[in-house]
């Protein structure tokens, strides 16, 4: 609560031309300016029963407001037409990488968050391919062939058809690659992958074969003059060797 005064000829910090006026909305307390005595308000101005004078202080009490307003988030809705861009894969690979990152760095609830961090990182990872063939107006299959071509997402490639469909329809000329072992650590998760060929065999890490292919469809993307708008997978490795 704050109190501020003014006399009749306008002196103070709230200046009221009509002080009388002010009685009428504003708790106020009137004094005659010559001997301080407590008058009552009334609507004409009488002399001071003690001194005489006309003269009056207005101290009118101005109390504080607070006001509470609620606001809510507006609601955003996006429209998306039948055709899904490719660019919407390219950036997925990215997120699904940093959450397997996630999941490595010893934020990972459970050995299931982990898996399934593992098998949707590299289903998106073959998935562009698909949507790149479909969209753009490159060599027809370039980019599955690119897949099979390349030896890390070609491993890549195994996890995700494995995933989706459990077996290869043609094991006897096709890369099949399972998850072999997860492992919970106080550093995070490990999850090590096998995969698995008519004629040879092998385990890796499931981060490290993510990185590799993340880094693999950058160079496609820079062969072919599509843009790679992500962060540089390059200094990524640097966390890789933080969490091994």
């Amino acid at each position: 609560m704050a109190s501020e005064s003014t006399s009749a000829a306008g002196r103070g910090a709230l200046s009221v031309r009509n002080p009388l006026a002010a009685l009428d909305t504003l708790p106020s307390m009137e004094n005659c300016t010559e001997c301080d005595r407590e008058l009552e308000a009334a609507p004409e101005r009488l002399p001071c029963p003690d001194c005489g004078g006309t003269r009056r202080n207005i101290t009118v009490t101005v109390q504080s407001a607070i006001a509470f307003a609620t606001a809510y988030p507006p609601t955003v809705t996006l429209n998306l037409g039948p055709s899904r861009p490719w660019i919407e894969r390219r950036d997925d690979i990215e997120a699904a990488l940093e959450d397997l990152r996630y999941a490595y760095a010893s934020l990972a609830k459970s050995t299931d968050e982990a898996r399934r961090a593992v098998q949707h990182f590299f289903r998106v990872c073959r998935e562009v391919a698909d949507f790149i063939d479909d969209e753009l107006s490159l060599p027809p299959k370039s980019a599955k062939a690119y897949v099979h071509a390349d030896t890390d997402l070609n491993i890549g490639d195994g996890m995700a058809q494995v995933t989706k469909h459990r077996t290869r329809d043609k094991p006897d000329r096709q890369i099949s690659t399972r998850i072999h072992e997860i492992t919970s650590t106080p550093e995070g998760a490990r999850v090590s992958l096998k995969w698995t060929t008519t004629s040879a065999e092998g385990i890796v890490d499931a981060l490290d074969l993510a990185i590799r292919c993340s880094k693999a469809w950058r160079r496609f993307c820079q062969a072919n003059d599509l843009e790679w708008n992500s962060s540089d997978v390059d200094s990524k490795l640097e966390l890789r060797s933080s969490v091994s």
